[in-house]
């Protein structure tokens, strides 16, 4: 295995702050955001203080909520 092939495999882990249910008071505002994923990436367990939409325009990533897993492709927003 190459050291390039090694690099690609890396995993990046980041980290979010916990809320606590109704913790943060929110405007109600739509707000979008996007970020290019380049490989596999770990978030370690969070909250946040307003609903969020998952939406992939390509490829597909998982989310694990509670016991259950996700699967969100290009076809399926969570």
């Amino acid at each position: 295995m190459t050291s390039t092939s090694i690099a690609r495999r890396a995993v990046d882990t980041r980290s979010l702050p916990v809320y606590r249910a109704g913790g943060v008071v929110m405007p109600y505002v739509i707000t979008g955001m996007a970020e290019r994923v380049e490989r596999e990436t770990v978030w370690a367990p969070h909250s946040h203080p307003t609903h969020e939409l998952l939406w992939n325009r390509a490829g597909a990533s998982t989310a694990t909520i509670g016991s259950r897993t996700w699967t969100i492709t290009p076809s399926v927003g969570l």
